[in-house]
């Protein structure tokens, strides 16, 4: 199967597609990440973003205190600027540990109550870098952690943000991710 990649968030990184080989390209590093924590409903888990070495840093640490046990971070960007892409491919290294990437819709009457929501597709972080591709039709809607329903396709031109979630029940020791590109593909 080939892949074209066409559109790249690109961190100046090591091991990653170049902005120069992207039609169009897309500075994540210029855009405003922030930690989105279950302190949201009470708990306590402690999350935190940084650009680090023109890398994207995702790290903290899971609390099961007052039914707490995610972390996550995330950024906007306009939509549209997936349409036509098959999936992402993100190059990563972190705590060999379970992650979730999310992606952000407009907001639309389609999804009535759960409005909200993102669509979600799981992979495994390993201590070396690696690229994880993940198809948009893989994913899954979810609404606070629920999976209603009746709830349309992922369109990727009506995607306006992105992010990481960690939920994998492991309070005992901390976690980081770092990403330093993420690309949009379109299968051929």
């Amino acid at each position: 199967m080939k892949i074209k990649t066409f559109f790249t968030f690109c961190f100046l990184s090591r091991n990653s597609v170049s902005a120069r080989s992207a039609a169009m390209s897309f500075d994540f590093l210029g855009q405003r990440w922030w930690a989105v924590n279950d302190n949201v409903m009470g708990g306590v888990s402690a999350g935190y973003v940084e650009k680090i070495d023109n890398m994207l840093k995702f790290y903290g640490q899971l609390s099961s205190d007052f039914n707490g046990g995610f972390a996550s971070c995330r950024t906007r960007f306009e939509p549209g600027s997936l349409a036509g892409f098959d999936g992402i491919q993100i190059n990563v290294k972190g705590s060999a540990r379970d992650f979730q990437a999310r992606f952000h819709p407009v907001e639309s009457a389609a999804y009535g109550r759960y409005v909200q929501g993102s669509y979600t597709a799981n992979f495994k972080a390993s201590p070396e870098w690696s690229t994880v591709r993940i198809p948009f039709a893989s994913t899954e809607y979810s609404w606070r952690g629920r999976r209603p329903s009746g709830m349309p396709e992922i369109d990727p031109a009506q995607l306006k943000g992105m992010g990481f979630l960690i939920a994998d029940k492991i309070f005992d020791s901390s976690f980081e991710l770092f990403v330093d590109s993420i690309s949009g593909y379109k299968n051929e």
